[in-house]
């Protein structure tokens, strides 16, 4: 790649760390042993021996929609899902009577579709 013959990962000593390098480290905290740099502050506040309290209080909000807008908005969406589905299932159906098949080459098909299609559920 560009004239490097060696991986495109692969870094020199002198630039950036190796992989090798990255592997060792790895290798260490998946055995549990401490990190080497000194100034390293573990994530985990328990391997520093501090006790966290976590306190959550969980309060109920309401339920449903926030405003008129967003209840009406979410009905139009919920009313055009219903009545594209109808004229499919009418699609489907003229097809099926003009032609005793579907060409499943003509648009895509939902799992709705199919399950009617076979029959199923």
């Amino acid at each position: 790649m560009l004239g490097f013959g060696g991986h495109f990962s692969t870094k020199s000593r002198h630039y950036s760390t190796t992989l090798t390098a990255l592997r060792a480290v790895r290798k260490a905290y998946q055995r549990g042993e401490p990190p080497e740099h000194p100034g390293h502050t573990p994530a985990d506040p328990d391997l520093t021996g501090d006790d966290a309290t976590v306190t959550l209080n969980w309060l109920f909000d309401g339920v449903g929609w926030l405003t008129i807008g967003d209840a009406a908005l979410a009905n139009t969406a919920a009313a055009k899902a219903r009545e594209r589905r109808r004229i499919a299932k009418e699609e489907i159906e003229e097809a099926i009577a003009k032609y005793g098949r579907i060409n499943p080459l003509s648009r895509l098909w939902t799992v709705e579709d199919v399950a009617e299609y076979l029959g199923g559920p």
